[in-house]
């Protein structure tokens, strides 16, 4: 016990040796740094700016922010964005598989069919003529295009058909697609599928072909797209649908709204390709003659652009319809500019009826509604609505 208690250190030491580890353990606190002086207001002493100050200096006010709506001007009357606000109850803005009657009567459309003469009153002394084309080589071979057509009742055979019977024009199909954009605003909104789109001499399209059994099946395809393919719909279901499709029939078959807008897209088309020339060439003169007022191309021009349809009414079709229509520039401007109002004339969409049971009598009135060239004559069909005895009924 007391051998013990020589060896063991004083109870005092203990304690002041752990105190000693416990500080050696944490750092010894730091003094608060002094606070920069404060001048008075009354004072004119100086203090030097510390980096602190500086990094809390008061931040920039930003400016008042304007209400969206307040920067947005109104749509002018007549244009479509206006058209499209007061008509709000109906469903205006849709895709042209979907127009009805409404689109048209709206935009200033209508069609028209025109009562074609005899083929003497409309050619002007064609009968004397007959007798030479008969004799030529390619009037026999547009006679034999023309018996074609009442081929099979297949909708291939069709195409294929019409476009051997328009080649002996020199119509010749386009390779790039068989669909049209069609535009509004800045961007391509839909997409225009024609059985076939065709182009005489350059790039431009000027006409389409289109079976009436096609818009009916694009139309069913458009009014059942958001179905899963063979699902079997409940009977309520199955009855809005039905109902949805028979609401967006036309009256007439051959007044289809979407003939209108596969001829609005070729137009569109048209003067999309005429800007991009015209801009080309003031390119090219401005780099060869050194004229900057040269390459200001102009956006509002006053041409108007032809554009023509073929139509059948299905695979066992007898009649062919000649479409044609003259759609001037100032009414494509309303479909790039949906916010401004460009006054247009009214467009008429005029057709006629080729019958496609008689070879001979197409082949002789298939030029006049087109305006294709005529090789034995060398010069244009006459235009039906200022030759010939016709007469135009408009719906």
């Amino acid at each position: 016990m007391a051998a013990s208690s020589l060896h063991e250190p004083p109870k005092h030491d203990r304690q002041n040796s752990e105190s000693f580890a416990v500080a050696a353990t944490f750092p010894p606190p730091r003094s608060p740094a002094p606070k920069p002086d404060v001048a008075l207001p009354g004072s004119t002493h100086h203090q030097p700016e510390s980096p602190c100050s500086l990094s809390k200096a008061p931040k920039p006010r930003l400016p008042r922010l304007v209400p969206l709506r307040a920067t947005i001007q109104p749509p002018q009357p007549g244009s479509i964005q206006a058209i499209l606000r007061e008509q709000c109850r109906s469903r205006l803005y849709v895709s042209p598989i979907a127009w009805t009657s409404n689109q048209p009567r709206l935009l200033g459309c209508d069609f028209a069919i025109q009562m074609l003469g005899a083929t003497g009153e409309r050619h002007g002394g064609a009968e004397k003529e007959s007798t030479t084309q008969q004799r030529t080589e390619k009037y026999q071979e547009r006679i034999f295009a023309a018996a074609n057509l009442q081929g099979p009742a297949i909708a291939s055979w069709w195409k294929g058909a019409v476009e051997d019977f328009l080649g002996t024009y020199n119509i010749r199909p386009l390779r790039s697609g068989s669909t049209l954009p069609f535009r509004f605003g800045d961007r391509v909104v839909a997409k225009i599928k024609p059985d076939a789109i065709f182009s005489a001499g350059s790039t431009a399209p000027f006409l389409v072909y289109i079976n009436l059994e096609t818009i009916a099946a694009l139309r069913e395809k458009h009014v059942y797209s958001r179905s899963r393919v063979g699902r079997r719909h409940s009977f309520p279901v199955a009855t809005l649908k039905q109902k949805k499709l028979r609401s967006l029939q036309p009256r007439l078959k051959t007044e289809d709204p979407y003939i209108l807008a596969a001829l609005i897209a070729l137009a569109q088309e048209q003067q999309l390709q005429s800007r991009q020339a015209t801009h080309g060439r003031a390119v090219d003169a401005q780099a060869q003659l050194s004229r900057p007022s040269e390459t200001e191309a102009p956006l509002h021009d006053t041409t108007s652009f032809k554009v023509h349809a073929l139509v059948v009414s299905g695979a066992n079709a007898q009649v062919l319809y000649v479409y044609k229509a003259s759609i001037p520039s100032e009414f494509l401007e309303n479909f790039q500019k949906p916010s401004q109002f460009s006054p247009s004339c009214p467009i008429r969409v005029s057709y006629c009826l080729l019958p496609l049971t008689r070879p001979e009598e197409l082949v002789d009135q298939i030029p006049l509604p087109l305006k294709v060239p005529i090789d034995e004559q060398g010069d244009e069909g006459e235009d039906p609505s200022t030759g010939g005895r016709e007469h135009v009924v408009a719906h």
